[in-house]
């Protein structure tokens, strides 16, 4: 049902990102497959938010995973998003971090999370970092982007004003 709704928005031919600043604002993916198979396999559940800042295309990731025994952890990440051409869009993450058992994510890492993302960042290279989008429409804040190495599409919604908090 999902991946119907999803190729009939492909469908409409919406696929320019527009201009940077239309996508400011805290969105929420809800439709990854390849997330979705990820969790059943690691018998974990994991929610996926980006927040998109309009001054500076600052992009701060926040990722909630609910695992085995009570596991409850933020998985976290900061960088710049940049858009090229008409179709692609690009995000390059520098800092990460996590946050166990905690309601909400910080919003940036501590002097501690060096070494975390000293061990994530090579995870993070460029060829798994541009999307095509494949429709956006910032007034109903939806985008749909695809993950080539996946071949799968992503869709997103835009659930609040850039530095609202993710849903816990």
């Amino acid at each position: 049902q999902e991946v119907e709704a999803v190729k009939g928005l492909v469908a409409l031919g919406q696929d320019s990102p527009g201009e940077a600043r239309t996508w400011e604002g805290l969105w929420r993916v809800v439709n990854a497959p390849h997330i979705r198979s990820l969790g059943s396999l690691a018998l974990s559940r994991f929610d996926v938010y980006y927040d998109i800042g309009s001054e500076d295309s600052t992009i701060r990731s926040f990722v909630r995973c609910e695992g085995p025994v009570g596991l409850k952890a933020w998985l976290n990440s900061a960088g710049k998003v940049s858009i090229f051409d008409s179709k692609d869009v690009e995000v390059n993450f520098s800092d990460f971090w996590v946050d166990v058992n905690a309601l909400q994510p910080r919003r940036t890492p501590d002097d501690q999370d060096t070494i975390l993302a000293d061990i994530a960042r090579p995870f993070f290279f460029r060829e798994l970092s541009r999307f095509p989008v494949r429709y956006f429409d910032a007034d109903k804040g939806l985008v749909i982007f695809r993950f080539p190495p996946l071949g799968v599409e992503i869709s997103a919604c835009r659930i609040g004003p850039s530095g609202s908090d993710p849903r816990s």
